[in-house]
């Protein structure tokens, strides 16, 4: 690898998003080349550094000007679609030093696998999987993490949890460093101490049951019939018709605001809007709670969180979140409660939630060692 500057493509498929690539900013040492197709997840204007981008028209016309290699795809892949743009990409990361994908079975991380002895970079993977064994429910998935162990070269997991589960499942190939993603700081931090007329609980995220939203509205529901009136809930992202439907069926619609999708520019104004941040998520048979960017974004805003105890949320917040059971609407009502009329238990975990985002999860610290772990290649 030559000496200066790194040159590091970032590839996400379609999910290249500024929570994660406020990481990557004004790296020392590294000139950064993302890469995204046109119909990227994230508005691609709504990226802190605007990417490459690859579209099916182009990919197309180079699929027909090499067809031997077309043909040759196609009978390698079983004709299975299990590249991402490769045509493109052989060009593209031409003079690049280092290619870092996400997930060992992606398409992404298989087709720059495929291609690194041709283009001659390195090849890093970022993992996030915290349930052991999970590519097995699909025999491609098998083969493509194959592929992928036998050409990277270095395996970046987000959590100890994602670099214990490659441990259990015997991934010796390539050396695992343990690097968690941050967030800006500057930006996410404790707004003006307000009174307010209401005690607010904010909810950022999929409304979907896995993400615990029902029981959430149980509890508040639950807290209602007690008499606690002045509790309110500020629900952010897109809802569905059937957790409204669920609102007004136990009688809080009142209660509840669905602000529906809100950029991530003025996500911190919901954060400062609030007394309180939960994550109530319930496991499934083939998902756990990865990671939860917003858990950091509300430990650096100086609220209290309340987090199921599931996944890998115990590490992200460590001490100074109220962890529940998952599922255990009970447990969230009493945390809510017990965080609404104990203002000392309100303000130490205020402090407390500031001070490890400080410490733990700051973006410029974060992004300090994942420029190291690339130097290091």
């Amino acid at each position: 690898m030559r000496e200066g500057n790194r040159k590091v493509s970032i590839i996400r498929e379609r999910s290249l998003n500024p929570w994660e690539m406020q990481n990557y900013l004004d790296l020392p040492g590294i000139e950064l080349v993302p890469i995204a197709p046109e119909d990227n997840d994230v508005t691609l204007e709504d990226l802190p550094v605007m990417p490459v981008v690859v579209t099916k028209a182009r990919e197309r016309v180079l699929s027909l000007v090499d067809l031997a290699t077309t043909l040759k795809y196609i009978v390698a892949d079983r004709a299975q679609r299990r590249r991402f743009f490769p045509h493109t990409l052989a060009r593209v990361l031409k003079g690049v030093d280092i290619v870092h994908t996400v997930d060992l079975k992606s398409k992404a991380t298989y087709t720059a696998a495929m291609l690194k002895d041709r283009c001659g970079y390195r090849l890093v993977v970022t993992v996030w999987e915290n349930i052991p064994f999970l590519y097995r429910q699909k025999p491609r998935w098998t083969s493509m993490r194959r592929v992928a162990l036998e050409h990277v070269d270095l395996i970046h997991a987000v959590t100890q949890d994602a670099a214990d589960v490659l441990a259990v499942e015997g991934v010796t190939d390539a050396p695992v460093r343990v690097v968690p993603y941050g967030v800006d700081v500057r930006r996410f931090k404790p707004g003006e101490d307000t009174r307010r007329p209401f005690f607010t609980v904010l909810f950022i995220g999929r409304q979907v049951y896995e993400k615990g939203v029902f029981e959430l509205l149980n509890a508040l529901r639950l807290l209602n019939m007690h008499g606690v009136k002045d509790v309110r809930l500020l629900m952010v992202g897109e809802s569905t018709a059937e957790v409204r439907n669920t609102a007004n069926e136990l009688g809080i619609s009142d209660l509840v605001e669905f602000t529906g999708f809100v950029s991530y520019a003025d996500l911190q104004g919901m954060y400062s809007r609030a007394d309180a941040f939960v994550l109530p998520s319930i496991p499934l048979r083939g998902w756990k709670e990865q990671y939860g960017m917003v858990l950091l974004e509300a430990m650096a805003s100086g609220l209290p969180v309340i987090a199921s105890r599931s996944g890998s949320i115990p590490e992200v917040v460590g001490d100074v979140a109220v962890l529940v059971g998952p599922g255990e609407y009970k447990d969230i009502a009493h945390a809510i409660r017990s965080l609404k009329d104990d203002g000392s238990l309100r303000e130490r975990l205020r402090r407390m939630s500031r001070e490890r985002a400080e410490m733990r999860f700051d973006a410029r610290v974060t992004g300090a060692r994942l420029s190291e772990m690339y130097r290091a290649l």
